[in-house]
């Protein structure tokens, strides 16, 4: 049954009516940030540009407006380019319950801007939509007139994709995140350009999305030199208070594991590391009798700790070889072509 039609939608009707009744799932608590509501929504079904956080953002000051001009809109752009980039999000989406002024000339001042505008005719659009398909098409309809195709597409050649932007892999996804351990430990394989990065970096939102005490690290191995520079990135990210004793007490990398399980153990979080171009972390950790990965090993048997390996030819040699200490510690998932 149809909505009655109205002069005005107050904006916070909208977001109750995108997770109640089209399925669209809340991933934060609401923020409050001054004058501003910040709801935290997927919208990643929609296959766009987007992550599984975009930011649709209620201004109370025009809460309450049935109208909506040029200049109120133009007043909020500084603090709405702020939560672009505090989001590190694609765009953002103001969400209003009036109907705006000319919104063609505002649109022309909006281009490249990262906002999109949600108001009154496109709520009124989703809210009366006959299905689910419709209602997901009324809402890409702002995004499309605010940001342009171009910016929503989800097509990147060369670039990793994630949330609204990836596609396909769901037995790999699948396989990263059940089972016990929390899922376990994986190490992807497969040829240049097949789509290791992306897997990775998906597998890394979704744990994001559905675990909001999880520490990350991201290393890419082709970035270091030595199993020393690989465990210092590692504490950057997830021990930053060792990571600063480490010039003048090197020793600290041997705890390696007890330093890691503290996190789980102390400060009740999880952690998960992702390891991109192991190849050349094996090229070089070979020569240093694979220190590095004996202590990879040893930190990630803890049941809260996970880590992702990515890699190529030597990956694939790697785990086949009796001396490689890959073999005993990893789950090989073999990417298709």
């Amino acid at each position: 049954m149809q909505e009655q039609h109205k002069d005005f939608w107050p904006p916070g009707a909208l977001i109750k009516h995108l997770t109640d009744k089209r399925d669209i799932p809340r991933r934060r608590p609401v923020e409050l940030r001054g004058e501003y509501e910040i709801h935290a929504l997927d919208i990643s079904a929609l296959k766009l540009n987007v992550g599984y956080f975009a930011p649709f953002i209620i201004p109370k000051r025009l809460s309450a407006h049935k109208t909506i001009s040029a200049a109120n809109l133009e007043d909020l752009l500084p603090d709405l380019h702020e939560q672009v980039r505090e989001s590190r999000e694609p765009f953002v989406v103001l969400v209003v319950g009036g109907m705006i002024e000319n919104e063609a000339a505002i649109m022309q001042r909006f281009c490249n801007r990262s906002v999109a505008v949600i108001s009154h005719h496109d709520i009124e659009s989703i809210v009366n939509a006959p299905d689910q398909e419709a209602a997901w098409d009324a809402l890409s309809n702002p995004l499309v007139r605010y940001l342009g195709r171009q910016a929503l597409s989800p097509y990147r050649p060369g670039r990793p994709a994630f949330g609204g932007r990836f596609f396909g892999r769901l037995e790999a996804l699948h396989r990263a995140s059940a089972g016990g351990k929390l899922g376990g430990n994986f190490t992807i394989m497969g040829n240049r350009r097949i789509g290791k990065t992306s897997l990775l970096r998906e597998i890394k939102a979704r744990l994001l999305r559905d675990n909001a005490r999880l520490k990350t690290a991201d290393i890419y191995g082709n970035n270091f030199h030595s199993g020393y520079e690989v465990a210092k990135e590692m504490l950057e990210h997830l021990r930053p208070d060792l990571a600063r004793r480490l010039p003048s007490e090197p020793h600290l990398i041997e705890n390696l594991p007890a330093h890691i399980s503290f996190i789980p153990e102390k400060q009740n979080e999880d952690v998960a590391v992702f390891i991109d171009e192991l190849d050349h972390i094996l090229e070089f950790d070979a020569r240093e009798d694979y220190r590095l990965l004996n202590l990879l090993r040893a930190t990630f048997e803890h049941e809260r700790c996970r880590i992702f390996f990515a890699g190529f030819r030597r990956v694939m040699e790697a785990k086949n070889r009796l001396d490689t200490p890959l073999i005993t510690s990893r789950k090989p998932f073999p990417l298709p072509a």
